[in-house]
């Protein structure tokens, strides 16, 4: 079947970009005859499922009929996207990006116009690569019968509308669209500009502290994520009070790691103890088949959802809603490891906001189940003690043998065999806990991969990587975390290593490298590199981070330009054509000093 035809008038760039669309439509065909999935097509209900790997979506018959996509149950992406306005399909992939690229969020509501309607859609990460992008979504909507798109500010209304908001760092500025200004009052029906200290005096003092100190926390410095959200009061221009759900996202940072560019959605909610409680959401949730908890920390509660206490066996009289059923469910060897995990989140943001761990929990017949555990800080105190936290629990009891792969895939990056990012941050907390000084870590930026991909196709960047990894393994003793962080990112931690080892064991990764670089059917290895060292308690090793990270970080703006001319000359030289260099893409925010 010859889905599209090419004129030879076509230019280059246009063949290239429809032939994307035709392989993934035929990719489209094969997963939809062989790939299991999880939502039902026939189902009546609203939801649609997301490969976001191959950017399409599968519908159920009720989203099909009622949106009138047509008959067939797969379409792009960009097919669904289309019927979005342009001014908010740009924000809502805004909100979308952190979801979709690897940090802890896993849940995401959003509201926006689809054509003639108003869709209240709820997004639920059902699946994710061994990188933590997100491979499959489902999502839930309502529809809102409305031809226009006119929020309401009104807590009388109890209707959720997002606002959505950008802050310019350098000026200390907010800029509310125009739904976001009506949601605070503001009588005009445009965008408002409004300065920072406009901001923090429309926040009710109670509030204040506990943003102000995440908000420095994940401005400051990227380990703690480039995503939060947090429950507000704010007094709007009539003078009354609201609640809002404020949720913030840093799309870029500079080269010292200090947000450049942030975005942001605001909505009131009309139920504050328990704004994500929604039925849409639990039926989401409950279509992926995990269990969803909703930790109320400061009364002391927990409500557990019906997918929750069904895969354990119990009735609700049987589990009451406080943690320590949860607490004496757990397998006795896994206590300790478990709780304290929670706890350290729990206590201050310093500790990160999300955590993830497997476990053994009693059923209701006595035996025990293997449970994959995720859960979110959603709001903290102005001491910056969490006092809410939502989670999934997913069973993954299996024959021992199957466990263990679970717990490997968890642990270990899939292209490598390195270590994991979770394990790696396991492995820190671990250290810091024990107090084990000297503790070094090295860090490394493989330079020119996406110019890699681009010219000579993923397969040779994975080669890339896959190589890099074996070259840093070789160098360390097995006792050393040789971590996978992210794409072209590499860490290596070493116990009980001084800082004159350290930089032993990085110059000879280097010397390793240029042997590589040697060899004449080898891609070139460029790398950016750091070591930094705690010697004693008093330096913390996420300050450790910081500093190889920043160290690093200068290293690859002195030779970005030398290391990009490099890869180019051996692209131009293996392929015969031209490569051009693209200044933002493959240059990043690094601008001259």
């Amino acid at each position: 079947m010859k889905l599209l035809q090419f004129s030879s008038e076509t230019p280059p760039e246009r063949i290239r970009s429809l032939q994307h669309v035709q392989n993934t439509l035929f990719s489209a065909m094969k997963t939809l005859a062989a790939k299991p999935r999880v939502i039902q097509l026939s189902a009546p209900d609203l939801t649609y499922e997301w490969d976001v790997r191959n950017n399409i979506l599968f519908l159920t018959k009720g989203i099909r009929e009622k949106l009138h996509l047509g008959p067939a149950p797969v379409i792009s992406r960009e097919e669904f996207t289309k019927h979005i306005p342009v001014e908010n399909s740009e924000a809502r992939e805004n909100v979308l990006r952190e979801m979709l690229t690897g940090n802890s969020i896993a849940i995401q509501e959003l509201v926006y116009p689809f054509d003639s309607v108003i869709l209240h859609s709820y997004l639920f990460v059902v699946h994710r690569e061994a990188n933590g992008a997100a491979r499959t979504i489902i999502g839930n909507v309502s529809i809102q019968e409305e031809v226009s798109y006119t929020p309401s500010y009104s807590c009388d209304d109890k209707i959720l509308l997002h606002g959505f908001l950008r802050y310019d760092v350098g000026n200390r500025a907010i800029t509310l669209d125009s739904n976001c200004a009506a949601l605070l009052g503001y009588e005009e029906t445009t965008p408002k500009n409004i300065s920072l200290l406009e901001f923090r005096a429309m926040v009710n003092p109670e509030d204040l502290n506990g943003l102000v100190l995440r908000a420095q926390l994940i401005f400051e410095h990227n380990q703690w994520g480039n995503d939060f959200e947090d429950i507000l009061r704010l007094r709007r221009q009539d003078g009354t009070e609201a609640r809002f759900l404020l949720h913030i996202s840093i799309l870029a940072r500079n080269e010292r790691r200090q947000a450049t560019e942030v975005v942001g959605s605001l909505r009131i909610v009309d139920e504050f103890t328990h704004p994500v409680r929604n039925t849409n959401l639990i039926q989401a949730i409950s279509a992926s088949g995990d269990g969803l908890w909703d930790w109320d920390v400061v009364h002391n509660t927990v409500s557990y959802s019906p997918r929750y206490l069904s895969m354990l066996g119990y009735t609700p009289e049987e589990f009451p809603a406080v943690p320590e059923s949860w607490m004496n469910s757990i397998h006795p060897d896994d206590v300790e490891r478990t709780v304290s995990m929670q706890l350290l989140v729990i206590d201050s943001p310093q500790n990160g906001d999300s955590f993830e761990c497997s476990y053994r929990m009693r059923r209701a017949d006595g035996t025990y189940a293997w449970i994959l555990g995720r859960g979110y800080v959603s709001h903290r105190d102005a001491n910056g003690k969490a006092t809410r936290l939502v989670g999934l629990h997913t069973d993954i009891t299996t024959p021992q043998g199957n466990r263990a792969r679970l717990e490997d895939a968890v642990n270990t990056d899939s292209l490598t065999g390195a270590h994991s990012r979770w394990y790696f941050n396991s492995e820190v907390q671990r250290v810091e806990q024990a107090h084990i000084r000297p503790a070094s870590i090295l860090v490394f930026d493989l330079d020119g991969l996406k110019l890699v991909n681009d010219y000579l196709g993923h397969d040779c960047g994975d080669r890339m990587i896959r190589e890099f990894a074996a070259l840093l393994r070789q160098n360390v003793r097995s006792s050393d975390c040789v971590a996978r962080m992210g794409g072209d990112e590499f860490a290596i931690l070493l116990h009980r290593c001084p800082k004159e080892k350290a930089r032993e064991i990085m110059e000879n990764i280097a010397k390793d490298v240029a042997r590589h670089n040697l060899h004449p059917d080898a891609i070139p290895l460029h790398v950016s590199m750091a070591a930094s060292t705690a010697s004693c308690m008093d330096t913390t090793l996420l300050d450790t981070i910081v500093d190889a990270d920043k160290e690093m970080l200068r290293y690859k703006h002195l030779h970005r330009k030398t290391t990009l001319k490099s890869i180019k000359d051996y692209i131009e030289r293996y392929t015969c054509q031209l490569v051009t260099l693209d200044i933002e893409r493959y240059q990043g925010n690094l601008a001259d000093k």
